[in-house]
């Protein structure tokens, strides 16, 4: 066998198995409409800022306790700067958070126990995203943010982020 057919060969089957490999497995910055995060997934299933900056998805607080958050992707303790469910945290069997088709943002328990959710319906909402400053925002079919997490500010404020005049939680 030549280099070059061999070289090609192996360079073929390297790319058709990276292509086999889950969807699932890979980070995204947003989540479609009537798609969910769930909680048993939590090591691979998160979103990711385009940049790699920030990863939102469950958080391990404890045995069996998760939040979920936004934290630095590349920090050593996963550093959070903002959760929903700070004060609540859910369990760590059939949680999820998801994206209901009248456009809310919602964090249920293992039992259906909604914990946490964005105020407000949004019908024209198309997916969550998680942006390079670390903002988690719904937007609509002409891509205009109709929420964001920058308006509910937990403990940590990040640069871009300003300090609204009234603030959600």
């Amino acid at each position: 066998m030549d280099a070059p057919f061999l070289t090609t060969s192996l360079a073929v089957l390297t790319t058709l198995s990276l292509l086999a490999l889950p969807l699932s497995a890979a980070a995204h910055d947003f989540l479609p409409l009537k798609s969910s995060l769930v909680v048993e997934e939590y090591e691979t299933n998160i979103l990711q800022s385009s940049d790699g900056t920030f990863s939102s998805g469950f958080y391990n607080i404890y045995t069996n306790a998760f939040t979920f958050s936004i934290w630095y992707s590349n920090s050593v303790d996963k550093a959070i700067v903002w959760s929903a469910n700070r004060g609540r945290p859910v369990h760590s069997r059939r949680s999820a958070i998801t994206l209901r088709k009248d456009g809310t943002m919602v964090l249920t328990d293992y039992d259906g126990t909604v914990v946490w959710q964005t105020d407000g319906k949004f019908p024209n909402v198309q997916y969550i995203q998680l942006l390079n400053t670390g903002n988690l925002v719904l937007k609509n079919s002409s891509g205009n943010v109709v929420w964001q997490s920058f308006d509910s500010p937990t403990d940590t404020l990040l640069p871009t982020q300003r300090i609204p005049a009234t603030t959600k939680s």
